[in-house]
C-alpha cells in the first residue's frame, strides 16, 4: 500500500474479497501447523519428526481435517474476483508445513547443543516421566554386585543347568519374588538400599505413534528374521534358544583394537534395520532415557566414545541420536532368555531393553531381576535400563499364540578401558608408557566405587526434575 501526500491510498493491486467456508475455524490448522515447528518434534526422547514422516494410512494421526468433508468453497460472483480454491488435505496425508527462520535457528542451536551435550531433558520430560514416577526400593547393596578388578566388566557368570529353566509367575512368587505390576504409561526407578537408582522401567512415552513404531519395529524384524534364513547353529546361544544378531562396536580380549560387529555377515539387513525410522526412534528414546535416569554415567560415556568416534572414523555407529555403540536384535516369534550376565558388559552402565510383539504382558514376558527378587510386567514397547553385566536377568515365556522380540542396546567396557590407555592395548601402553601404565593401574583399584558415584541419587533426580520446572 502507498499514500499520496493528500493523503490518498492505493494499491497496485486490485482489491479481491476473500472467501471461506461456512464454519471454518482456523484455529486447528494453526495449532497443527504450530505442532509441526514446536520443540516437541526435536526433543531427544519420544517424538522426532523421522518416525512422524514415516506413519501413513490407518496408522497416521489425523490432521484437523480428518473425518470431515472436505471445505467446499462458495462460488464468487466473477472469475476475475475468484480466490485459488484451497487443497484441502486428506485423512491419512500430512498437512504441508514450512519452518520460519527463527524456528530453524531454533533447531540448528539445539542440533549444535546436542551434539555437544548429548540428550538434555527439558522442564516437559521431567514433568512426564520423573514427577509421577513412584520409586522401588529394594534390599539390594550396589558395592556387593560382582564386578571384576578394574571396574570394566563384571565377574564371568558360570551358566548352571537350573539357568535354562522356563520359569512361570507362579512358580517365582512361590520362591518369594515380589510381583511388580508396571504399566506402560509408568516410569518407575529401582533403588538400592542407598536410595541410589540402580536400574529404572522407564515404561514408554503417552503418544500413540509410539506405540504404532514399536508395532512396526516389531512387524519388520520378524519379516527380516524370516527371509534371512538363520542357519541352526545362529538359533541358539547361552542367553536362549533363537536368533540373535548383535551390531555395532565392541572391544574385546581377543582383538586389538575396537571393531564393528556383523560388518560382513548380514550386512544388508543389518543395514536395512539401522536405517529403519522405528527403530531409530525406539534407539533414541532409550538413550534419552538413559540420560534422564543417569545422567552422570550417560556423561562418562559421552566423554570416551566421542574421541573414539573421532580418531576411529571407520568405526561404525548404529544410529546417530543414541549413546550406546552397540545393539542386538533378538528375532522372534518367542524370545524369552535364560538367566544370565552380560559380563563383559561395563559394570556401572546401563542396557537398555524394549519389548516387542504382540503378546499378554500380564500372562508372559515377565522381566525377571534375580539378585533384587523382582519379577515385572514388561509390556510390548516398553524400556527398561538395568545394569546388566551384574544383575542375573531373564524372562517368562510368553502364552502360546502371543508373540514376542526383543530389542536391546548396550556398551562394552572394554571401549573405555582402550579410551583411557591412550587409544592402544594393555600391553602397547605398558610398552610405551611404564608411568603411565602404573598409574592406570591405581585406578583399576578405585574405578569400580567410581563408577558406582556416578550413578544418581533418586532425591538428586526430583531436585533437578524441581529446578528445571521452575520458572
Amino acid at each position: 500500500m502507498r499514500s499520496t501526500r493528500s493523503g490518498t491510498i492505493f494499491s497496485p493491486y486490485e482489491p479481491a474479497p476473500i472467501y471461506c467456508a461456512k464454519g471454518f475455524d482456523f484455529a486447528p490448522l494453526l495449532q497443527e501447523s504450530t505442532r509441526w515447528e514446536s520443540d516437541d518434534l526435536e526433543d531427544g526422547d519420544p517424538d522426532n519428526a523421522a518416525s512422524q514422516s514415516k506413519e501413513s494410512g490407518s496408522d497416521r494421526e489425523a490432521s484437523p481435517s480428518a473425518g470431515s468433508p472436505p471445505l467446499e468453497w462458495p462460488r464468487p460472483p466473477t472469475e476475475e474476483q475468484s480466490p485459488r480454491p484451497q487443497t484441502t488435505t486428506a485423512a491419512n496425508q500430512e498437512p504441508a508445513c514450512t519452518t520460519s527462520r527463527p524456528h530453524s535457528i531454533r533447531r540448528n542451536k539445539r542440533a549444535k547443543r546436542k551434539a555437544e551435550e548429548g540428550h538434555v531433558p527439558r522442564a516437559k520430560t521431567y514433568t512426564r516421566y520423573v514427577e509421577p514416577s513412584v520409586p522401588i526400593e529394594t534390599p539390594i547393596t550396589s558395592e556387593s554386585l560382582p564386578a571384576a578388578k578394574g571396574g570394566y566388566s563384571a565377574l564371568n557368570a558360570k551358566q548352571k543347568s537350573g539357568d535354562k529353566k522356563a520359569w512361570a509367575v507362579n512358580e517365582l512368587i512361590a520362591e518369594g519374588f515380589r510381583y511388580l505390576n508396571c504399566p506402560a504409561s509408568e516410569s518407575r526407578p529401582l533403588l538400592d538400599d542407598n536410595g541410589t537408582v540402580l536400574a529404572a522401567l522407564v515404561g514408554q512415552p503417552p503418544d500413540p505413534s509410539f506405540r504404532r513404531a514399536a508395532r512396526r519395529a516389531f512387524e519388520t524384524l520378524m519379516r527380516e528374521g524370516q527371509a534371512a534364513g538363520f542357519r541352526r547353529e545362529e538359533m541358539s546361544s547361552r542367553r536362549g534358544q533363537f536368533a540373535a544378531l548383535n551390531v555395532g562396536v565392541t572391544y574385546g580380549n581377543r582383538t586389538t583394537q575396537p571393531v564393528t560387529l556383523n560388518d560382513h555377515e548380514h550386512a544388508d539387513m543389518v543395514s536395512r534395520l539401522l536405517a529403519d525410522a522405528d527403530f531409530q526412534r525406539l534407539a533414541s528414546f532409550a538413550s534419552a532415557g538413559f540420560q534422564l535416569w543417569a545422567p552422570n554415567v550417560y556423561r562418562y560415556y559421552k566423554d570416551h566414545l566421542d574421541p573414539l568416534w573421532a580418531r576411529m572414523p571407520e568405526l561404525r555407529r548404529n544410529f546417530p541420536r543414541s549413546i550406546f555403540p552397540s545393539a542386538a536384535f533378538n528375532f522372534g516369534p518367542n524370545v524369552w532368555t535364560y538367566r544370565h550376565r552380560d559380563s563383559l558388559n561395563c559394570p556401572f552402565g546401563w542396557c537398555a531393553i524394549q519389548a516387542l510383539g504382540d503378546f499378554d504382558p500380564t500372562r508372559g514376558g515377565h522381566l525377571i531381576l534375580w539378585e533384587l527378587r523382582l519379577v515385572i510386567e514388561f509390556p510390548p514397547g516398553s524400556l527398561v535400563l538395568i545394569p546388566s553385566a551384574t544383575i542375573s536377568h531373564s524372562n517368562v515365556p510368553v502364552q502360546g499364540g502371543d508373540t514376542r522380540a526383543s530389542f536391546t542396546q548396550y556398551c562394552a567396557g572394554g571401549l573405555f578401558r582402550y579410551v583411557d590407555n591412550g587409544f592402544r592395548t594393555e600391553k602397547e601402553f605398558e610398552k610405551e608408557d611404564v608411568a603411565g601404565f602404573r598409574q592406570m593401574c591405581k585406578l583399576k583399584e578405585t574405578r569400580w566405587t567410581m563408577g558406582l558415584g556416578l550413578l544418581s541419587k533418586f532425591d538428586d533426580i526430583v531436585k533437578s526434575s524441581c529446578k528445571a520446572t521452575t520458572p
